[in-house]
C-alpha cells in the first residue's frame, strides 16, 4: 500500500536508501516520495530495523554541514541543536542523513546533506534500493545540495 498525496505533502517521513553504495536517510519534511520507495509497508519495516541498529559512530565520528546548517537556522528560525537531534541520530547508525532544503515547495526535489558519518551501516538486515550516479561523491562533503529528481515520477 502506497502513501496518498496529502499524506505525503503534511508529514515528516524517514525513507532510506543507497546511492553509489552508500547508505542515505531522508527526512522528507512534507515533500513526496520516490515511487519506488512509497511502499508503506516497506517503509514501516525498515525504520523499525533502522531504529533498532546499534551505534557505529561517535559525535566526534560524523561531519555535522555547521556552516550551511546555521544559514538554514537562521533563515527559518530554528534551533541548531534541536534540528540536528533526528540527523545525528541516523548518522551514528552509519547513514548520510538529508533534509528537504525547499520545505516550502513540496515539489521540489532538492536535498541538502546534513551529516556524514565516518563510518557507514554496512549490514543486510535492511534492503535498500541501490541508486548509482557517476561523478557524484556525498561522502566528501564538499557538495551539499543534490537533486534527486530522477528518484521521483509524478504522484
Amino acid at each position: 500500500m502506497r502513501y496518498n498525496k496529502s499524506y505525503q505533502l503534511t508529514r515528516d517521513i524517514d525513507w532510506f536508501f543507497q546511492f553509489n553504495n552508500t547508505p542515505i536517510h531522508v527526512a522528507s519534511a512534507g515533500g513526496k516520495l520516490p515511487n519506488q520507495i512509497n511502499d508503506r509497508k516497506q517503509l514501516q519495516e525498515q525504520q523499525h530495523l533502522v531504529s533498532t541498529l546499534p551505534d557505529i559512530n561517535t559525535i566526534a565520528e560524523i561531519h555535522i554541514n555547521h556552516e550551511f546548517i546555521k544559514e538554514l537556522c537562521e533563515k527559518t528560525m530554528c534551533e541548531e541543536e534541536v534540528y540536528l537531534e533526528s540527523f545525528i541520530s541516523m548518522a551514528k547508525k552509519g547513514f548520510i542523513s538529508m533534509d528537504k532544503t525547499h520545505i516550502e515547495e513540496p515539489e521540489k526535489t532538492t536535498y541538502h546533506v546534513v551529516c556524514i558519518p565516518t563510518n557507514y551501516y554496512s549490514g543486510d538486515e535492511i534492503q535498500l534500493i541501490n541508486i548509482t550516479q557517476e561523478d557524484v561523491d556525498l561522502t566528501s562533503g564538499k557538495q551539499v545540495l543534490f537533486d534527486l529528481s530522477e528518484l521521483f515520477e509524478d504522484l
